[in-house]
């Protein structure tokens, strides 16, 4: 794995990052609507709401790293455009 994904994951921070009482609400909602669509389906249909809740959590978390990743580069490249300035 490459750096800025070790750093992503959280592989190589010092701290614990809590989430916000925004995004709780937002999981407490989302896990509320899982279970009423997942009560709706038949039996024999109940594990394709768990096939598309995997697959999209593994998208989601997929396109989160690639944004983390291409923001860091692009900070990056912002800071070596503006050490070209003179502040002087």
């Amino acid at each position: 794995m490459k750096i800025l994904e070790e750093l992503y994951y959280g592989n190589i921070a010092d701290g614990v990052f809590k989430d916000s009482e925004k995004v709780k609400k937002l999981v407490k909602k989302e896990m509320a609507l899982y279970e009423i669509v997942k009560d709706k389906l038949a039996d024999e249909d109940k594990h394709l709401i768990d096939d598309y809740d995997e697959a999209s959590v593994a998208c989601e978390s997929q396109r989160l790293a690639e944004t983390y990743i291409n923001g860091f580069k692009t900070g990056l490249l912002i800071g070596i455009e503006a050490s070209d300035f003179d502040l002087n």
